[in-house]
């Protein structure tokens, strides 16, 4: 029989060594691809501006794309907590629970949050746009002149009149914190976040004070309306407030959402055991003046650090995927783009306390087919607590900061709100 000869096929030596540089070059490296905190910061841009075409509209994005500016990103075993008070905070303040707050503070003056001229008047929230035609919530001018409106003058039938609240979002980035006033109060905006600062110091501890993170801010007032779709509104004398929603921080990095958050897109209902992770720990103040403010919390503490620092993903697969969504005509607009803790059920499926995980929460605008045309968020006629988060299409999605990957929003596990598995600096080395 005869035997085959094996081919030997010679290489030029440079050629050789070519070819080993290659496969040096295109096999990952340990850890390459990850980065601290730090890292991602410096190599992050501080804004997305960019405009696309789909499925015939023309989407803008310009957003500020916000990183903690710490050395460190640890994950950390939490929980919820009664807030400690200082031992003469109550010769300061009145304090109360409620459903809905587990604690919440404020001056003896200050009205209840359900307070409304007429009782019969469902509780809920109106939203409008600053630029909308509805009177104005925050001016520069002085809260004695008087306060431009574009809102009818003819003054409703007493018998049909009905009071509600209508909320402004302010764009805080844009506004002159203190020349800005909301309508018919003297304070400043920077007045009112300056009593909120100042009041939580008090109460809470001045750690927590520093550490409050500005989700979003609105002017609240109170005006009659005769007219249910919205039409017709008048503002009463009664002084706009200030709402700021604030995010706690741990570690220097805001705890932005719950687990929950990344299914209600979808789903929008939870499944066993997720309770814990639905609300979100949101500290909201209610200022209308130093001696009238209310002060609403759900407190949370960390109990443990599980891993000291992490490595995180770079911010391409988040924005690849996200301008996938905007190409598919589903993203239509995005709010907000941050970087920070999202609080998840423990990875064994323990129900005592959760894990503080890293996260990109991301709030946009979102319709499941490109063909769904919906309402404009900030018509008035939309009922709900913040302006832009008040229209049916308004959503987050969450991604894990780790490995760029969005939650499955679509998800029915029994797991889905469990810790991700966290990927250590030792196991990437």
């Amino acid at each position: 029989m005869m035997k085959k000869k094996l081919a030997v096929i010679r290489l030029p030596l440079p050629l050789l060594l070519l070819g080993v540089l290659v496969c040096l070059h295109t096999s990952p490296a340990l850890g390459e691809g990850y980065l601290s905190i730090a890292e991602l910061k410096a190599q992050t841009p501080a804004r997305w501006q960019q405009t696309y075409e789909a499925h015939g509209r023309i989407i803008q994005i310009n957003v500020p794309i916000y990183v903690p500016d710490v050395e460190k990103m640890p994950v950390l075993a939490g929980e919820n907590t009664w807030p400690v008070f200082l031992d003469d905070m109550e010769s300061y303040f009145d304090t109360w629970r409620n459903d809905n707050y587990p604690y919440h503070f404020g001056k003896s003056s200050a009205l209840p949050l359900q307070d409304l001229a007429d009782s019969s008047a469902s509780p809920q929230d109106l939203a409008v746009s600053p630029a909308s035609s509805q009177a104005p919530a925050i001016s520069s001018a002085s809260p004695q002149d008087p306060a431009p409106t574009s809102a009818p003058t003819a003054a409703p039938t007493p018998a049909k009149q009905k009071q509600r609240w209508l909320e402004h979002y302010l764009d805080t980035e844009k506004l002159d914190w203190n020349e800005s006033h909301a309508e018919g109060n003297p304070l400043t905006l920077q007045e009112g976040w300056d009593i909120t600062v100042q009041a939580v110091a008090q109460a809470l501890g001045q750690d927590i004070a520093d550490g409050l993170f500005l989700d979003r801010a609105v002017a609240r007032g109170t005006y009659t309306y005769t007219d249910k779709a919205g039409g017709v509104y008048h503002k009463t004398d009664r002084a706009s407030r200030y709402v700021f929603q604030c995010a706690q921080s741990l570690e220097g990095i805001p705890v932005l959402a719950p687990a929950f958050r990344a299914f209600s897109a979808y789903t929008g209902r939870t499944l066993t055991g997720e309770k814990g992770v639905m609300w979100s720990s949101f500290l909201t103040a209610h200022i209308t003046s130093a001696e009238e403010f209310q002060i609403y919390l759900v407190a949370t503490k960390a109990t443990e650090t599980l891993h000291q620092d992490v490595p995180l993903s770079s911010f391409a697969p988040v924005q690849s995927k996200l301008e996938e969504m905007i190409l598919a005509g589903q993203i239509r607009a995005i709010y907000t783009l941050r970087l920070g803790y999202v609080y998840f059920m423990k990875a064994d499926g323990s129900k005592k306390g959760f894990d503080f995980f890293p996260c990109w929460v991301v709030e946009c605008d979102f319709a499941k087919k490109p063909k769904q045309e919906t309402e404009d968020p900030l018509r008035p006629d939309i009922k709900g607590p913040f302006s832009y988060t008040l229209a049916s299409r308004f959503t987050y999605f969450l991604f894990n900061a780790q490995t760029g990957e969005l939650i499955d929003p679509k998800s029915v596990s029994q797991k889905r709100s469990r810790c991700p598995e966290v990927i250590t600096w030792e196991s990437v080395r």
